[in-house]
């Protein structure tokens, strides 16, 4: 591990203790209220920052013309998988490797379930 990693992480821990010993005094003082809404911004950049693997399917087409499933696990911030950038990530990796990428999917998606075989979530009743 980088030591610029090892800095964020022991930072980031740091920050989750003075956050944790301020929530016993929430609310008594502004001054205080004020430095813990500060930690929780602080908190919530590094989550939406921190580079996190995830693994993505791709739908595709292999090298002998059959359809096929690639798998491929991708880093990107919790930013950039909302934005679906690990989706074009993965899709590179899979042409790189030989594949005809068609669609990519996480475990979020639909076709998730059907990979997981967890029919229920895919064949249940929407709620009126």
């Amino acid at each position: 591990m980088s030591s610029a990693k090892v800095l964020v992480q022991v930072n980031e821990d740091l920050l989750k203790q003075q956050r944790d010993y301020l929530l016993e005094y929430e609310g008594r003082n502004d001054y205080l209220d004020g430095i813990l809404n500060m930690l929780d911004g602080m908190l919530d950049y590094i989550y939406e920052n921190k580079e996190r693997d995830y693994l993505v399917g791709v739908a595709a087409i292999n090298a002998g013309g059959e359809p096929d499933f690639f798998f491929t696990w991708v880093k990107c911030t919790e930013r950039e998988r909302d934005d679906g950038i690990h989706y074009g990530i993965a899709n590179t990796t899979a042409a790189e490797e030989g594949y005809e990428p068609r669609m990519a999917f996480d475990a979020t998606d639909a076709a998730a379930n059907i990979i997981s075989g967890n029919f229920d979530a895919i064949l249940a009743k929407p709620s009126a």
